[in-house]
Formats: C-alpha cells, sequence, structure tokens
C-alpha cells in the first residue's frame, strides 16, 4: 500500500476516535451535571414532616423463635419430599438426540485393539516406524 493512502486512512481513522472522544466528554460533562443538581445541599423536595421515615416503614419485624423447643426426631422429618420439591423427571430436562443411520457397533474410533501381539517384537517395530 502506498504511503500516501496509508496516511490517509490513518488520518480517517484520528478524526474517527477524536469524534468519539468528544462524544465522550460531552456525555461525562452532561452527566456530571446532573449529578451536581441531584445533590445539591438545600434543594429537599419533601414535606418538612415526611423528612424522615418511619420507624415501623423501614424497621424489619424483629420474631423470636422459642430457641427451647426440641427438634423433631429424623425418622418423622420425610428426607425424600424434601429433596424432590425442586427435582424435575428426566424427560423434561433432557434433550432428544436424533442418531439418524449411526451404526455405533461397526464404528472404530481408533482406539480399539490393534491386533498387536507382544510375542512378536517385528510388527511392533514397523507399526511405530523404526
Amino acid at each position: 500500500m502506498a504511503l500516501r493512502t496509508s496516511g490517509h486512512l490513518l488520518l480517517g481513522v484520528v478524526r474517527i476516535y477524536s469524534r468519539k472522544a468528544k462524544y465522550l466528554l460531552q456525555d461525562c460533562n452532561e452527566a456530571f451535571v446532573k449529578i451536581k443538581m441531584a445533590f445539591r445541599p438545600g434543594m429537599v423536595d419533601l414535606p418538612e414532616e415526611h423528612r424522615e421515615a418511619a420507624m415501623n416503614a423501614i424497621t424489619l419485624p424483629e420474631v423470636f423463635h422459642d430457641f427451647d423447643t426440641a427438634m423433631p426426631e429424623l425418622n418423622e422429618v420425610d428426607i425424600e419430599a424434601q429433596f424432590s420439591l425442586n427435582q424435575s423427571r428426566a424427560e423434561e430436562i433432557t434433550m432428544r438426540e436424533d442418531y439418524g443411520s449411526l451404526n455405533l457397533v461397526t464404528h472404530d474410533d481408533g482406539f480399539g485393539d490393534m491386533g498387536f501381539d507382544a510375542d512378536n517384537p517385528d510388527i511392533m517395530r514397523e507399526a511405530i516406524g523404526n
């Protein structure tokens, strides 16, 4: 590629990045101004009587259980029912696969028996390539 063409292409890239930087700066300045306006001191648009939240609106109820209660016996708890609450049937969560005409019996993936006889080292040397 010619040096002049390369220079023109680089100039275009620089102009694009310059515009992107200007847009980003404008967006950041706009967000900064909006944040400053939102958190100005003395600008509260709530009525005087509602500036504090009610205690019961922001406090969770304190419910204490009787800690001296005996735990139920292990035989009384139905453990299988507890474990099967969020359990689906296998048919509902398994995708069906279409194997078509794939015959798994005749398929040789190359990991099977190679037919080497340990008593005949010449065949093994030929297979290794020595």
